[in-house]
């Protein structure tokens, strides 16, 4: 039995190609479709067709509006096979005085508002062109630009409009594709051309000369710009951002009291929910000293009013709602458009290139045009003017003929004109042929001869074609164009919540349980030595102190968990819980931390080329390594910032901020210490395991480490601490100088009262030092307090109550009252 045969066997495509296959389709679709605008006129499809639906219907700035929703109906019928709803929202904005800088459309009605409120149903609404849309068809009829087929093919529209002034950069324009989205800020108009003009005269000129004519973005709801190095980032590569703040102004009130009066906010907000997000703010006590607040908008414009209480100045409240609010918002520029059908990223040269080559090109075509109608006018004009000088003769030949045809070729061979104009010559009516009308055939036929060769001159002169675009933009500029609206004030700071933070001394704490605070140096009042100290944070039973640190709230605090890994955040990201209790776990505050806090420490940047992070390990290995390479620790799980062993842990971190000008300081609990130049230990990468930097026994561990500058020696001691409270300082002087991976020599004598020694900290002039032991308590003791002892003594009594896990050094209190 013979096989059967298939001529056509089905085609099977792996799901995985056929899904790639049509998200691919569908990704282009929306980009070049719906999402991003043309580079030339600045406009989405969806506005290019409702704009020429309204064209097409006559709809213009001197005729009488039209139902939305005939508007809509012709759209989504011809051009646009899409819903109505979106069609609409994207007429109602062309028409929002707030969302355009140049609104492209009239509307008449409730065209929503800057609440968010929603514009009426479209059959209540009505529109038509603005004269500055009206201005987007000039010349259309003049084969300016292309048509192509609509959806279905019975209607034709334009793939781009003919546009005078760049759109692109004029209004902006807003869109997110498939991967990739648009975001470009509206700009003032006579600065715009400014600036385009200025590059067309001078193509090189610099982006600062051309900041100097389009100083910056102009939005039609006002505020004030500052932060614009990113505007000129963005005028350059297409991308940047820059901040715009609300204006506000102070009134006085009765009785000495002041309200705040917020008059313009930043583009695109929606004015009820900052109102509603501010009140959340008053009511909630995070924004004090507002007595009353209401909104008292109307349609002549924004008035959000903020009564304060007496004594409490308006301008302090408006910066905290500055950093807590959208008083003032960051606005992106991603300047992302079609050239031809590919979304391309363009610096501000980009979209003036692609719009002065669209704006060429309209010219030239509209003037070929000009010229294909004006030579088929004077064709016929050169017929009129043989046929009147052989008039007699000419109507004579037409008499003869029997009929049009015969007429027509009688008059081809007596003038020795063509079809065209001998038909013209027969259709032209007696009237003509009075005096008056003959000269003004001359006329014409003068006057027209003229025009063509000016026409010709425009084709063959690419200057005059710039400067015909030059003088057209100018006098759009003329009739339309408007004061800037947003203020730009470079003296603004950048403010943030940072700023509100003030910069001081803090001390930050962490537990073995992983809970994390941070409280003002100054917060724990000296008390003498040999007390019982005072609780500072709360522990459960189970916990313990582990890491202190102290440093600036507006540095960058580093911690360093018992896997190795470097985390990063501000100091002032650690909530500053106040006294006794536990504050905040780790992970609140890194993201994605994993493992165990031992180190903390803090940095002023994560820049610095000469600085280093220095870690010190249990088994008395040190470690060094640039700063820069941590500046990725901010990110969420951190850095690598060390290799251990399996026996290996860390013990605490330093920054040096010159290795050559400083020594390091390694304590073990041997009651031993060495004493060795920073150098020494060579800067390596961070997945290295360090070097060694004391030679101990088995058993034996380090408690402490540090990092003295040369210039410090004289006034620095090293302060060492035993389990039951007894501490004593000795000169850091007294400690030889030993080259690194020695085993160092005595910095404490052991006895039955003091027992091991159990932390070291070095102690320099004008700081206090803290004593923590394993319940929670502190003891701040003034650093001049501290008894000083050689290095084979046991010390004094410090602390009384629990025995001593760790000491830390801080800035010294002005606080010298020791009874507190």
């Amino acid at each position: 039995m013979a096989e059967e045969t298939i001529e056509n066997p089905p085609i099977h495509l792996p799901a995985k190609e056929m899904m790639e296959s049509s998200f691919l389709d569908y990704s282009l679709s929306v980009i070049t479709d719906r999402a991003l605008p043309d580079a030339r006129d600045g406009l989405k499809p969806v506005h290019r067709r409702i704009l020429y639906a309204m064209h097409d219907l006559g709809i213009m700035p001197g005729s009488a509006h039209k139902k939305s929703a005939r508007v809509v109906g012709d759209v989504i019928g011809k051009y646009h096979p899409h819903g109505d709803t979106a069609a609409y929202g994207a007429a109602v904005r062309m028409a929002q005085e707030w969302a355009m800088r140049h609104p492209l459309i009239d509307g008449q009605g409730n065209f929503g508002s800057i609440d968010g409120d929603n514009a009426a149903a479209m059959r209540y609404t009505e529109m038509r062109l603005s004269k500055m849309g009206a201005k987007l068809f000039t010349d259309i009829g003049k084969n300016t630009v292309d048509f192509k087929d609509n959806f279905d093919g019975t209607e034709k529209e334009p793939s781009v409009l003919p546009l005078t002034y760049p759109n692109l950069w004029v209004n902006g324009s807003e869109g997110i594709a498939v991967g990739m989205a648009t975001s470009i800020p509206p700009h003032n108009l006579a600065e715009t051309a400014n600036a385009f003009l200025a590059w067309l005269d001078h193509p090189e000129i610099s982006t600062r000369e051309l900041v100097e004519h389009m100083p910056g973005p102009d939005f039609p709801t006002g505020g004030i710009l500052h932060g614009l190095d990113g505007y000129i980032q963005a005028l350059d590569t297409g991308r940047g951002a820059i901040k715009l703040r609300s204006r506000w102004h102070t009134e006085d009130r009765s009785r000495g009291a002041k309200r705040l009066v917020i008059t313009e906010i930043p583009y695109a907000l929606n004015k009820s929910k900052l109102v509603e997000q501010i009140a959340d703010l008053v009511k909630e006590k995070t924004v004090e000293g507002v007595a009353d607040m209401r909104d008292e908008s109307n349609k002549k414009g924004i008035r959000i009013v903020l009564d304060t209480k007496a004594g409490v100045e308006p301008d302090l409240v408006a910066i905290q709602l500055v950093a807590l609010t959208n008083l003032e918002v960051s606005v992106s520029y991603n300047v992302m458009a079609l050239v031809g059908q590919t979304p391309v990223q363009l610096g501000i040269r980009d979209v003036f290139e692609h719009f002065r080559a669209h704006r060429i090109e309209v010219i030239q075509r509209r003037t070929q045009y000009d010229l294909d109608r004006a030579l088929d006018r004077l064709h016929i004009l050169e017929g009129y003017l043989a046929a009147l000088d052989r008039l007699d003769e000419t109507i004579a030949a037409i008499r003869a003929s029997q009929n049009t045809e015969d007429a027509r070729a009688a008059l081809i061979g007596l003038l020795g004109i063509d079809e065209t104009q001998s038909q013209a010559i027969l259709d032209l009516k007696l009237q003509r042929l009075t005096g008056m009308q003959i000269q003004d055939i001359r006329d014409e036929h003068d006057s027209l001869t003229a025009k063509v060769e000016d026409l010709r001159d425009i084709l063959a002169k690419p200057e005059r074609q710039v400067t015909l675009m030059r003088d057209e933009l100018l006098n759009l500029c003329d009739q339309h164009a408007t004061e800037r609206s947003t203020e730009i004030d470079n003296s603004l700071s950048k403010v943030s919540a940072a700023d509100l933070i003030p910069e001081e001394q803090v001390l930050l704490i962490g537990t073995q349980n992983g809970y994390i605070k941070r409280l003002p140096a100054d917060a724990m009042n000296r008390q003498n030595r040999g007390t019982k100290g005072r609780s500072i944070i709360a522990l459960d039973d189970d916990d313990l102190v582990t890491t202190f640190h102290t440093g600036n709230s507006h540095d960058y605090l580093l911690a360093l968990t018992d896997s190795g890994q470097v985390h990063a955040v501000k100091v002032y990201d650690v909530p500053d819980t106040g006294m006794g209790n536990r504050g905040r776990h780790y992970r609140n505050i890194f993201e994605g931390l994993e493992g165990d806090v031992v180190a903390m420490l803090s940095a002023a940047d994560l820049d610095s080329e000469s600085a280093s992070l220095v870690i010190f390990t249990a088994n008395g290995l040190i470690k060094r390594t640039a700063i820069g390479r941590f500046s990725n620790a901010t990110r969420k799980g951190g850095v690598q910032g060390i290799s251990l062993s399996e026996d290996d842990r860390i013990i605490c971190a330093r920054i040096s901020h010159d290795a050559a000008t400083e020594e390091a300081v390694i304590v073990a609990d041997n009651s031993k210490a060495i004493r060795f130049p920073l150098e020494e230990a060579r800067a390596i990468g961070r997945t290295g395991q360090g070097v060694r930097g004391l030679k101990m026994k088995d058993g034996e561990k380090v408690i402490a480490g540090g990092i003295v500058r040369h210039d410090d020696l004289p006034h620095t001691a090293l302060m060492v601490v035993t389990e039951k409270g007894l501490g004593k300082a000795t000169p850091i002087a007294d400690f030889r100088l030993q080259a690194r991976a020695g085993q160092g020599v005595t910095a404490h004598a052991p006895n039955q009262r003091s027992g091991n020694m159990t932390a070291a900290t070095l102690l320099f002039q004008g700081q206090d030092v803290v004593i923590f032991n394993a319940s929670g308590g502190a003891n701040r003791i003034a650093g001049d307090d501290v008894p000083r002892n050689g290095r084979a003594t046991a010390g004094s009594s410090i602390i009384k109550n629990g025995s001593v896990r760790n000491a830390v050094a801080v800035p010294a209190s002005p606080d010298a009252d020791p009874s507190e």
